[in-house]
């Protein structure tokens, strides 16, 4: 027996007598909890105490099909998507064994980021109508989104629902039927998932449910084959089973979100509960110097703040719009932070609305940017933010899940109805050193622009509130943000 297996056992496995069919319920007893939750963390993993680090392995649901926990029984395990190491060229003194091991690694990214023309067409029309639905432009507290985290929870969604409540869950996705759904979401989390050393993008999603109701084994399948979801099945009144849950999303999320993920509780009535995660980390491809760190006043909304200031002269791309300045900083082998100034006058909410700025963070009508250089300052931030997500996606349209008379999730089992989506809500944090970014955002590009100035050198300094957008390799936003207050 593997060690793996005798540490499982000695936690002790779930009775199978003790999952009954589902007994005839009240309708206000069933419910579906969403949380979608995303965030970008540290490179250095920060394990649980309650499991041994190779059980935290197996709650992501790599290894095994047939473990079960101490709480938990695994219904369904996603086999996750396999990449090669990169590769130190410093540590190869044999040159065609470097190169041979590089082209491993840079055919394992491609077999995953080649996917079909168009499935990223939805994602965006998505972004550029749930940013704009989810930021209440005359808020002040800052905030962070990520759309990926919530397009991935909402595809799952519509796997486990049927009828006009999946129907209208494709149309705010802008997918035209489900088939058009699992391979545009299949294909968006395979090209932006990164596990190789160098550069992280994981991507993770989660059921957890009710062991005394009965679920369709062919949709916990599908959900692991399609959206790499595990399944685990256990009794929500059981604090063991919450934790489970708690160190699963923390595992996920490298504890970045550790004292929202701490405050979560499964309610007695839970039917399913269901995770999103994204967990992203990059290095700038030029660090910066912690030398020229300097503090200095940043305009926040309610009050002028003293915080340390990122600073550096660097050759790069720069943009200028009617309403806003930009330019973007290059990770090492993992796509890139966009940051976008607005002009005096214009806030960053204003942005949010500006069809230059939205086509710019789309990449939609794209004009050449200017190539020079910039003499950039800007403040270490961390940031984060929760989202109550209920009434924004009911104005996307979505509405039935919500509503008991009107919802149908029979894809979930044949013997389960009235039930009802009662929480969604979503989680990010967002950070930035001389080091590099560790964030939990979207961010999107698109380009349109007006007259660039004159010289070759700029200087551009991030003072008062502005948006960041993070894109992965592939070009998809992942993240985007609005600092209104660095906070670091």
């Amino acid at each position: 027996m593997k060690k793996n297996e005798k540490l499982l056992d000695t936690i002790g496995k779930i009775d199978e007598s003790l999952i009954p069919d589902l007994a005839p319920r009240k309708k206000h007893s069933k419910v579906i909890l969403l949380s979608s939750i995303a965030v970008v963390c540290a490179a250095a993993l920060l394990l649980l105490t309650l499991f041994p680090p190779k059980i935290l392995q197996n709650l992501r649901g790599k290894n095994s099909q047939t473990e079960s926990l101490a709480a938990a029984k695994l219904l369904a395990s996603p086999n996750y998507p396999k990449m090669a190491a990169y590769p130190d060229e410093s540590k190869y003194s044999d040159w065609d064994l470097f190169q041979k091991v590089d082209k491993a690694w840079r055919d394992s990214r491609s077999a995953l980021q080649d996917q079909p023309t168009g499935y990223q067409t939805g994602y965006n029309t998505f972004f550029s109508e749930s940013i704009r639905t989810l930021a209440d432009p005359k808020s002040s507290e800052n905030f962070v989104f990520s759309p990926i985290s919530l397009y991935l929870a909402l595809s799952m969604t519509a796997e486990v629902t049927d009828g006009q409540s999946r129907q209208q869950i494709l149309d705010a996705l802008h997918q035209s039927d489900i088939e058009t759904l699992r391979a545009n979401a299949k294909a968006l989390f395979e090209a932006n998932y990164i596990d190789d050393g160098v550069g992280k993008c994981l991507l993770a999603n989660s059921l957890w449910t009710n062991s005394k109701c009965a679920y369709n084994q062919k949709t916990m399948d599908r959900l692991a084959d399609t959206y790499y979801a595990s399944a685990f099945t256990g009794d929500p009144t059981s604090p063991q089973y919450t934790s489970l849950f708690r160190s699963w999303i923390n595992n996920q999320t490298d504890g970045l979100l550790s004292e929202y993920v701490d405050q979560i509780e499964l309610d007695p009535q839970t039917i399913l509960a269901l995770a999103s995660t994204v967990n992203y980390s990059g290095k700038w491809a030029d660090p910066f110097d912690e030398t020229s760190t300097k503090p200095s006043t940043f305009h926040a909304p309610n009050a002028d703040i003293t915080c340390d200031f990122l600073k550096r002269s660097m050759e790069t791309t720069f943009f200028r719009g009617e309403n806003f300045d930009s330019v973007c900083l290059n990770m090492t082998e993992n796509g890139y932070m966009r940051l976008i100034l607005p002009n005096e006058g214009t806030t960053a909410a204003d942005l949010l609305s500006d069809e230059e700025c939205m086509n710019y963070l789309l990449n939609k009508n794209i004009v050449p940017n200017k190539f020079m250089t910039v003499n950039l300052s800007l403040p270490k931030f961390d940031v984060s933010s929760s989202l109550k997500l209920k009434e924004g996606i009911e104005k996307l349209g979505v509405t039935d899940i919500f509503d008991d008379s009107r919802s149908n999730f029979t894809p979930l089992g044949d013997d389960l109805s009235g039930l009802y989506v009662s929480q969604a809500e979503q989680d990010v944090r967002v950070m930035i050193d001389e080091e590099g970014c560790k964030a939990a955002a979207v961010t999107v590009m698109g380009v349109c622009g007006s007259a660039l100035p004159p010289d070759d050198k700029i200087d551009l300094t991030f003072d008062r509130p502005f948006l960041f957008e993070i894109v992965s390799s592939t070009g998809t936003p992942l993240f985007i943000g609005i600092v209104n207050t660095p906070e670091a």
